[in-house]
């Protein structure tokens, strides 16, 4: 009996397409764990929302960060952000423009959507992160 690869759950393997899809949920598995280790080094603190999101405190106010679950990764590796203090937020990265783009100046969100590695990823969100 072969062991599936619970990440598969919902692919047909002899699909291109969904061998591309289990390999962004492969790398968005990587980015989580490397995430979880990043924002508990920086202070983070997990919610209670089970959905593996964090709070973190910045100079801009508290940014929460909801990695993508890997059993849902679509096509880019994503890290979720919000920040409660949108008009901080907004005020500081709305200018500068850092690489993770604009603050939305309505919900504070400052998402993150990467095609690439969990490398990659990980330090697009990190380089963007740690300039606030």
């Amino acid at each position: 009996m072969s062991v599936r690869n619970p990440l598969a759950h919902d692919l047909n393997l002899r699909s291109p397409k969904d061998r591309a899809t289990l390999r962004v949920r492969e790398e968005q598995a990587k980015l989580n764990v490397m995430l979880d280790e990043y924002l508990m080094a920086r202070g983070g603190v997990r919610t209670d929302l089970g959905l593996g999101g964090w709070l973190l405190q910045t100079p801009l106010g508290e940014l929460r960060v909801t990695p993508e679950p890997a059993h849902m990764a679509g096509i880019l590796l994503t890290v979720f952000c919000r920040f409660d203090d949108v008009d901080r937020a907004c005020a500081k990265l709305n200018v500068t423009r850092r690489l993770g783009g604009d603050v939305n100046p309505y919900s504070g969100k400052w998402n993150f959507h990467v095609d690439g590695t969990a490398e990659e990823a990980f330090r697009t969100f990190r380089t963007n992160l740690e300039v606030l």
